[in-house]
């Protein structure tokens, strides 16, 4: 009898010890979505000599059908066009039956875990990686799918995916992005997502590990370089009132103290030059500079600055970071812009027109509310940029700055003829994609006006946008 059960162990070693073995795709393996895999490799045990093949996206719970559907495959190989999927799959299986000349099932084999690799976030994707808030950053993602990609969205959530915000719609698939991190009262774990289009069609999407948005609380440091600022006064204390328009020399030594010169002025004698005037940029983005208050912008390169002198003088202006090397083909493309004036005799107006600047010194204005101060529909005009400052000029008498990316600029002017003063401030035309979930989160914000009543103030607010058409002011 022992005899008997030791030769029964040995008939039976070959079965329980060199069955059907998978050899390829080995564990871990990755695999582009959409490529052909070559090859498919397995180890027959005897007595095989037809096979079937079968995948498995979800660890082995469900098979496809056959995947050589053609007939059983003669071989111990077989190449695998992988299938288009729209996230990864990172628990994918093969599985091999093997049968006999027959026809009949002698034996299955299954291979190790591997991922059909289809988009992955790159960065930010761990804890380690640590975005400045309100910095840009590139946020970079590879992508293996050879289905096609027609555009792009990016959206980031620090909600644990509750809710997911916007950053971008682009075009093509170029695989990098310069984010503006979005600022934060505190650090934030945040998550981001990538979502690859062909037309509407969606093709794969991916979801960075969990990183951190640190946050970026503001200092005198921030406020620190050569600036331009476009400035507008106006006192009407008695009438006509008293107004005038200037570009300053704004130098900001990123310790608490400015020197400011003029560079041009439209009426008035130009204001004293100062020098060591004392400024303080407080943490969630204020900046109180000499008698003036506003906020500085979260990428630092703007200053937004508000004045009350005695009387009814209100003074004002935006100042941009000087930057060389620029053409007029920074101005190009679709800007809005939202102008005011106001009549030294009392009265006042605003606008909303429509740019297409054409990038070589041509541009035209279309307006868009025609019960605003707007005297025409369209009118064609010619720019000019600086290239050692970045400021601009245009043929109907304003003078301004722009910012070195050509994003926002902003002219001041007077008008002795029509006896107005005016401003206005332009900010190229997003990409497609914003919707009221475009302003979500924390935002600062600086209001300034005058008014018959009270005469001219300047408030500070705090917004809270909830990106569904909602939110608080304090």
């Amino acid at each position: 009898m022992r005899k008997y059960l030791f030769s029964l162990f040995f008939l039976l070693l070959p079965a329980l010890c060199f069955g059907l073995t998978v050899d390829t795709p080995t564990v871990g393996e990755l695999i582009p979505a959409g490529s052909v895999y070559t090859s498919i490799q397995w180890t027959p045990a005897v007595g095989s000599t037809k096979f079937n093949i079968y995948a498995s996206y979800d660890n082995g719970l469900t098979w496809s059908t056959p995947l050589n559907t053609t007939g059983k495959v003669p071989g111990t190989t077989f190449d695998w066009t992988i299938p288009l999927m729209t996230k990864n799959k990172t628990k994918c299986k093969i599985k091999v039956i093997g049968y006999n000349d027959a026809g009949t099932k002698l034996e299955a084999g299954y291979s190790s875990a591997f991922t059909i690799d289809v988009l992955n976030v790159t960065y930010p994707n761990v804890l380690t990686d640590v975005l400045d808030a309100g910095h840009i950053q590139n946020v970079t993602w590879g992508t293996a799918t050879l289905s096609t990609v027609t555009n792009a969205k990016l959206l980031y959530t620090v909600d644990g995916g509750l809710t997911w915000l916007p950053i971008a719609a682009i075009a093509g698939n170029p695989g990098v992005y310069a984010w503006t991190v979005p600022q934060f009262g505190s650090d934030q774990n945040a998550n981001l997502m990538v979502v690859l289009m062909n037309g509407t069609a969606k093709v794969a999407s991916d979801i960075s590990g969990t990183f951190v948005i640190e946050a970026s609380l503001k200092g005198n440091a921030n406020a620190s370089g050569s600036f331009s600022m476009p400035y507008m006064d106006y006192d009407y204390y008695t009438l006509p009132g008293i107004a005038g328009t200037h570009i300053f020399d704004v130098t900001m030594n990123g310790a608490g103290l400015f020197d400011h010169t003029t560079y041009a002025s439209s009426l008035n004698p130009p204001p004293s030059s100062a020098a060591n005037v004392p400024y303080t940029v407080y943490p969630d983005g204020q900046i109180v500079a000499g008698n003036a208050r506003g906020i500085i912008s979260s990428d630092d390169s703007m200053i937004l600055l508000a004045e009350l002198g005695k009387g009814k003088l209100l003074g004002s202006g935006l100042a941009i970071k000087t930057a060389s090397g620029l053409s007029n083909a920074v101005l190009d493309g679709t800007y809005f812009i939202g102008q005011i004036g106001m009549n030294l005799a009392g009265g006042s107006w605003g606008s909303r027109f429509t740019a297409t600047f054409y990038g070589d010194g041509n541009a035209n204005l279309h307006c868009d509310d025609m019960t605003g101060g707007c005297a025409f529909t369209d009118l064609a005009i010619t720019y000019t940029v600086d290239a050692l400052t970045g400021r601009v000029s245009d043929s109907l008498g304003q003078q301004g700055m722009v910012t070195a990316d050509g994003k926002v600029f902003t002219l001041v002017d007077f008008n002795a003829a029509d006896n107005m003063i005016s401003r206005l401030v332009g900010m190229k035309k997003s990409s497609g994609g914003l919707s009221d979930a475009t302003a979500a989160g924390k935002f600062i914000a600086a209001t300034f006006g005058v008014s018959d009543t009270h005469g001219p103030w300047t408030d500070i607010f705090q917004l809270k946008l909830n990106g569904k058409g909602g939110g608080s002011a304090t």
